[in-house]
């Protein structure tokens, strides 16, 4: 059954988050301690439990007591940090140092694999701290660095519940126990904005979930991979294209378009009649890998001439997503429906939500970093003046 004084001595020297247990754990074994005979620790394991077994300790040669009395009352107990192992083996408890040797090959095996620098880094300052004894990883963060790490790997786009089957043999168990977890990790990506769903993060690291799709309304035909054609303008009221077909699909065409309108809201984008020259975009916010591959198509095949808009929220997110979209998608993008005297009208008519003060730097850090489009710093002056943000349901289309 072992001793409690045993275990006691492994709990407070191999278990704990001390310098002393830390470098035991690393393989610095040299020195010793000194643990007195005090009351607290007579009171946790019991005065005549404690003089037993500090015989039996000695006896089996793990530790050093200075006896009062013929071994029936003691001191001060000394104890060799190298005896630490064998106390382990002796009260049948795993050693941590094993542990830490199969984590450490684990991480370095990981390593050898993984090719993004800041991943490289994360990984290696968590291998860092277990090699220096400061860390173990418990089952669940063994797993998320598991998950992060095939999620690095993917070369093909995947359902969620596919990866998670394929990685945990429970398609649920990544949804249910880890996405939190390792979106947190995600978000320490470079290609990582803030203010993305998680499911958007996911999406940058080939990730599809069913919700995943594109809603276009105009004239624009597609092809899928390269066999056959679909149109879209004999769908007056709009197409849904799922995440699949973002994948095998590729714009060809968009005759007659002479204006392309993302928007963020639905209600808004529903709310747009059909136009043959124009093409309006669902994009409910940061677009995925495979919804920027199908737009850019788009901005390729796009007449001479052909505008770019997009309408979002007049709020951080909004603003983030216009800028993410001029960045990456249309460099020639012009703001719709955001702008100062939409803004000031919105206010006018009652609209508005106030925000907090943590919302509050983040605005005013934008306007100091001058990474805002120049076209919306007349708008982000007036949220930062009024102190509200506009909703897009609170502007009336133009």
């Amino acid at each position: 059954m072992g001793t409690k004084l045993g275990k006691w001595f492994i709990e407070e020297y191999g278990e704990k988050k001390t310098k002393t247990a830390s470098e035991w754990r690393a393989g610095i074994t040299k020195g010793s301690v000194h643990p007195k005979n005090t009351p607290e620790l007579r009171e946790k394991i019991g005065r005549e439990q404690l003089i037993r077994e500090a015989r039996i300790l000695e006896d089996a040669g793990l530790i050093k007591v200075k006896w009062t009395q013929v071994r029936t009352d003691f001191t001060i107990i000394h104890f060799q940090m190298e005896n630490l192992d064998r106390l382990y083996e002796y009260e049948g408890i795993t050693n941590p140092k094993t542990v830490i040797q199969q984590q450490k090959t684990l991480l370095e095996e990981w390593l050898k694999d993984i090719r993004e620098e800041w991943l490289a880094n994360y990984y290696s300052s968590i291998l860092k701290q277990i090699a220096e004894g400061k860390k173990r990883l418990d089952e669940k963060e063994t797993q998320v660095l598991r998950c992060v790490y095939e999620l690095a790997r993917l070369q093909e786009y995947q359902f969620k519940r596919k990866f998670s089957e394929k990685v945990f043999h429970d398609s649920k168990k990544l949804e249910k126990e880890y996405e939190k977890r390792v979106i947190t990790v995600l978000k320490k990506a470079p290609q990582i904005i803030e203010g993305m769903q998680d499911y958007e993060i996911l999406a940058e690291f080939k990730i599809l979930t069913y919700s995943q799709t594109l809603a276009i309304k105009g004239n624009l035909t597609y092809s899928i991979d390269d066999t056959f054609a679909v149109n879209t303008s004999n769908m007056p009221y709009g197409t849904i294209l799922n995440a699949q077909t973002l994948v095998h699909g590729k714009p060809i065409v968009a005759e007659g378009v002479r204006r392309v309108i993302t928007i963020e809201n639905q209600a808004n984008y529903e709310g747009m009649k059909y136009d043959d020259h124009t093409l309006y975009v669902f994009v409910h916010g940061f677009p995925s890998p495979k919804e920027r591959n199908f737009l850019r198509h788009i901005a390729d095949i796009a007449e001479e001439g052909t505008e770019f808009y997009h309408w979002s929220d007049m709020d951080l997110g909004g603003i983030r997503i216009y800028r993410f979209l001029k960045q990456n998608l249309f460099p020639a993008l012009q703001p719709m429906n955001m702008n100062a005297e939409n803004y000031l009208n919105a206010i006018k008519d009652g609209h508005g939500i106030d925000y907090d003060n943590d919302k509050k730097i983040k605005y005013e850090e934008l306007y100091a970093s001058g990474e805002c489009p120049e076209e919306l710093k007349a708008l982000l002056e007036l949220i930062l003046t009024h102190g509200k943000d506009i909703e897009q349901e609170g502007v009336s289309p133009i």
